[in-house]
């Protein structure tokens, strides 16, 4: 019955407003279960100028063949150095096929790719893998920027400017010597939830603190940090202003596994009463916050099920200097799932729950601005129009 309501409201509540439609494709990476090949990917700027990547690839996701008493895996690898989607500006292409040893490798293992000086710095990575045994197809956008050349072995995947960590991680890292005074600070977003799609203006993060944090100097290009506490951490050098940002993430991440990690996504479905009646005590409240609107200890279950499994996936998705849930992108995808269709390019993102071309559908623009100094990610275009619509999705849920 959920569903049949959820397609007559696209009709009733659609924003009817012409949008700029981004020109490339990208439905298929916002799946809600993918089979998704990596864990990690991330990028380096070597001091002899060459690219690095490092791609952590997840085992358990391909489908071993068994040759001589061997279990083997086999895939293919390509990568698209661009330096536009707009004009699909390709700078350079690397393609490999890979057959791993099931027993030379654990659960999870990286494979490191090295590309030549190029003339240009590419803004974007498309990354493909195809299992050769299953004959599937999976593709990955990483965003790429050239600012502030470090390397650093920690993280375990980049977006941008910004490398993902695991909260507790010790950060060792090198940075050029022209380096001479660096800085760094940790931004604190405990209590930021972004504003609703109907709420007509853009409300940039609200930092609930930020202090100095200790840099240790190990020689003239190394440094440490330990990412003691979950939150932003940003390195700036300050004779070039160049900017440089770690996220740590909790040790979970991204899953959901504690009644903390558990309250805080639930601001989009409840009323600011209930959800601080269940700040109060969440090990009770939010047991009974989903055995309330689910009716029975089954569909309460089902509830909870799908919608972490949204966290977690927008999380996989989104984050960058907050959580993936906590971002526009990931508001919409945990009320409404994954888009009948996306499309993207340099500077705007457009998302379209029905059919493509149809005034009936409901349509999403996000556009790329600056949310942090030197930090960029994709803000909804937001309207009035989307209230009655939104607090009528809502509903579905709570009902």
């Amino acid at each position: 019955m959920k569903k049949i309501v959820y397609v007559l409201l696209l009709g009733l509540f659609a924003c009817t407003s012409k949008l700029y439609v981004p020109n490339i494709n990208f439905t298929d990476s916002y799946e809600e279960y993918p089979t998704n090949f990596f864990q990690g990917i991330k990028y380096s700027v070597l001091s002899n100028g060459q690219l690095e990547f490092t791609l952590t690839f997840l085992r358990s996701q391909m489908l071993p063949k068994k040759e001589n008493n061997t279990f083997y895996i086999q895939f293919a690898l390509k990568i698209k150095l661009l330096k536009s989607l707009q004009k699909n500006l390709l700078l350079d292409t690397f393609g490999k096929v890979y057959q791993i040893d099931l027993n030379s490798v654990g659960t999870t293992f990286d494979i490191s790719l090295h590309i030549q000086q190029l003339k240009e710095f590419p803004s974007f990575a498309l990354i493909e893998v195809e299992d050769l045994h299953r004959k599937s197809k999976t593709f990955t956008l990483v965003e790429m920027d050239p600012l502030l050349p470090i390397v650093e072995k920690t993280s375990f995947y980049q977006r941008g400017n910004i490398h993902l960590v695991r909260m507790g991680d010790t950060i060792t890292f090198e940075m050029p010597t022209s380096a001479k005074d660096v800085k760094l600070s940790y931004y604190a977003f405990k209590d930021y939830f972004p504003a609703p799609p109907y709420v007509e203006f853009f409300e940039k993060p609200h930092v609930d603190s930020i202090v100095s944090f200790p840099l240790v100097k190990l020689d003239s290009t190394h440094y440490f940090f330990v990412a003691e506490k979950q939150g932003l951490y940003k390195l700036i050098d300050l004779a070039s202003k160049q900017q440089y940002y770690w996220y740590s993430v909790s040790v979970s991440f991204p899953l959901v596994q504690t009644y903390e990690e558990m309250l805080f996504p639930l601001r989009y479905l409840t009323t600011e009463s209930e959800y601080n009646k269940i700040k109060q005590n969440p090990q009770i409240e939010i047991e009974s916050f989903w055995l309330r609107i689910g009716g029975s200890e089954e569909l309460a279950r089902e509830l909870i099920r799908r919608y972490y499994h949204r966290v977690r996936r927008a999380n996989e998705l989104f984050t960058k200097h907050v959580e993936g849930w906590r971002t526009d992108r990931g508001m919409i995808y945990m009320v409404m799932g994954k888009p009948t269709s996306v499309y993207r390019n340099d500077q705007h993102e457009l998302w379209i729950y029905g059919q493509e071309n149809n005034m009936m559908s409901m349509q999403f623009q996000f556009t790329k601005q600056e949310v942090l100094p030197g930090l960029y990610d994709f803000v909804l275009v937001r309207n009035s129009r989307y209230k009655d619509f939104w607090f009528n999705m809502i509903e579905i849920w709570r009902k």
